[in-house]
């Protein structure tokens, strides 16, 4: 790689693109950094250098700590060596708890279509957010939610009388 100033292009994030000015010589490059999901705050070497998806020159030779945090899920960093391009970052979701109660009590609670047991179920743990609560009795309308870390559910649920058709 020989040295001198150049144009770099950029991924801002957001399907936007746009050109940085930087001096490309011995250990310089441009690093591509994706996490998934997208959105994770993300630092090099200690320093914050914003959201991903995005590109960020670095001068430094040799290899680089990449660090990305999201809320609900943990933090993770990796070593990113200076021959590497791009890296992809796959954060791994908290768990969390919720309280399931219903009135009327006594309700079957499903997560992801698996039956956990029936209400009042107390600190139902949850791999992580995104995934289906379900509430069902015989006589009452069921209950569905799409949990995610730090929503809460109503206290008590409160399950509806089937309305005759």
């Amino acid at each position: 790689m020989g040295l001198g100033l150049g144009v770099f292009g950029l991924n801002l994030g957001a399907g936007k693109r746009g050109l940085a000015w930087g001096w490309k010589g011995p250990g310089g490059r441009i690093l591509t950094i994706e996490t998934l999901p997208t959105g994770a705050q993300v630092w090099i070497n200690g320093a914050h250098i914003g959201k991903s998806p995005l590109q960020h020159f670095i001068q430094k030779k040799g290899p680089v700590s990449v660090n990305a945090q999201m809320e609900g899920y943990w933090p993770l960093e990796r070593t990113v060596g200076e021959e590497e391009e791009s890296v992809t970052l796959a954060l791994k979701p908290t768990p969390f708890f919720v309280d399931v109660l219903s009135r009327p009590a006594g309700a079957e609670v499903y997560l992801d279509g698996e039956r956990m047991g029936v209400t009042p179920l107390l600190r139902l743990q949850v791999p992580g957010p995104g995934h289906r609560l379900r509430l069902s009795l015989v006589g009452r309308e069921d209950f569905d939610a799409l949990l995610e870390s730090g929503q809460p559910l109503p206290q008590p649920i409160l399950l509806e009388e089937h309305r005759g058709n």
